[in-house]
C-alpha cells in the first residue's frame, strides 16, 4: 500500500516488492523433481509413457541435426536458405509443485 509523505512530497511504497519469480527451491526446500513432458502444441490420442516423450525428443533432435545438415550443404553450393531452424528444446514439470521449466537439447 502506497503513502504520501508530506516532506518528500512523494507517494512511498510501505511493503517491499516481492518477486513474482517462483523459488528456486520446493516445498520444504528440497530441490525441484523436474520430469519431462511434451510441449503444449504437441497433442495426443491417448496417455503417453515417459519412453514415448523420449523419443519425441530424440526425434526432434534427429530432425534439426538433418534440417542443419541440408542448410550447411546448401551453402556451401552458394545457396543461403533463409528459413528459421529452432534449436529443440526439452520441457520439464516438477512432479511436486508443477513449476515448468526448459533446457536446451544437447545430447
Amino acid at each position: 500500500m502506497k503513502e504520501y509523505n508530506y516532506e518528500k512530497k512523494k507517494w512511498i511504497e510501505k511493503e517491499p516488492k516481492s518477486s513474482l519469480k517462483k523459488p528456486k527451491l520446493c516445498k520444504g526446500r528440497r530441490p525441484h523433481q523436474m520430469q519431462i513432458i511434451l510441449p503444449t502444441h504437441v497433442k495426443t490420442t491417448k496417455p503417453v509413457s515417459q519412453e514415448t516423450i523420449e523419443e519425441y525428443y530424440r526425434s526432434e533432435k534427429r530432425r534439426y541435426d538433418f534440417e542443419m545438415a541440408e542448410n550447411k550443404m546448401l551453402e556451401e553450393k552458394g545457396i543461403i536458405v533463409s528459413s528459421w531452424v529452432f534449436q529443440p528444446v526439452i520441457y520439464l514439470r516438477c512432479q511436486v509443485c508443477g513449476k515448468k521449466d526448459y533446457q536446451n537439447n544437447k545430447e
